[in-house]
């Protein structure tokens, strides 16, 4: 529970500086204390002008205004159906490039190209970076080297490459539920809200092994599928249904939640995924 605590605070002092609000000094603690467990673009909307018995007094509409908070609204909405519809486009490549002969090319890009970017970026926020740099040119000279070979037999990179997603995301779960350490889900969900009780701490837990066996049954599926379907099958389960799995998954999780949480104010997808992003897969943070 103190764990709890001390993350529900800095959660809430992360969503006030991503909004623009300075830092908060001690007479804004309490401030931050009252408004930890409210919930990111609603309740704070809602109660930013009220002063409580914890504050100062000094109400929250200096720092916040409407206008700022829908104009945030209005970008992370374009920036979601952005990458949605990057996400589509990619699937519908891969597939054609996957199902169709004579696209080895395209498909050898579509494979490498995306992992290759991640890759570079991980390289230039690395604590080494001119070693990691210098190893993520090895490879791009490798990649050269052997170009004919890998466009080739692309669909083994995709292969690779889709168990390795879900591998990984399997275990960035799966690591957060290790003695000491915060559940993934637990920390989206004190991202989000700040506060949570003890039941909400022990359903949230349940819900970060839920996400680490749904992974680990996606990755085994994509090995027997690619083995024993055709590819053209294997190629329409990887890259439409899955999504549809991983979206399905949130509905059902979402109706598990409010049944088990009725008194808890419930967060939608996006916000899941602003919280994910802001805490960081496989972020095992530990209790202090």
């Amino acid at each position: 529970m103190k764990c709890a605590s001390v993350l529900s605070l800095r959660a809430a002092q992360q969503r006030y500086e991503e909004d623009g609000i300075p830092k908060a000094s001690n007479e804004r603690i309490a401030d931050l204390r009252h408004y930890a467990g409210a919930q990111y673009a609603g309740d704070v909307n809602q109660k930013m002008n009220d002063s409580t018995p914890e504050s100062t007094g000094t109400p929250l509409s200096p720092y916040v205004s409407g206008p700022v908070l829908a104009s945030l609204r209005a970008r992370s909405l374009a920036r979601t159906v952005v990458v949605l519809v990057l996400a589509l486009g990619y699937a519908l490549l891969a597939h054609f490039s996957t199902s169709r002969g004579g696209h080895g090319t395209l498909g050898a890009l579509l494979a490498i190209g995306p992992v290759g970017c991640v890759a570079l970026i991980f390289a230039w926020r690395s604590m080494r970076r001119v070693l990691a740099i210098t190893a993520w040119l090895l490879a791009v000279v490798f990649i050269a080297a052997h170009w004919h070979e890998l466009k080739a037999e692309f669909v083994w990179i995709y292969l690779i490459q889709q168990i390795g997603i879900y591998c990984l995301l399997g275990i960035s779960f799966g690591r957060t539920l290790a003695p000491e350490h915060v559940p993934l889900c637990t920390q989206m969900a004190l991202h989000v809200h700040g506060a949570l009780s003890a039941d909400a701490l022990r359903y949230t837990r349940q819900v970060t092994m839920a996400w680490t066996l749904f992974f680990a049954t996606i990755a085994a599926a994509l090995i027997i599928v690619f083995f024993f379907a055709p590819l053209q099958g294997w190629s329409a389960f990887a890259n439409f249904g899955i999504p549809i799995l991983i979206i399905s998954m949130f509905a059902v999780e979402g109706r598990v939640r409010r049944r088990a949480l009725p008194d808890m104010a419930h967060a939608g997808i996006i916000a899941t995924i602003r919280a994910s992003t802001a805490v960081g897969f496989g972020a095992a943070e530990r209790c202090s």
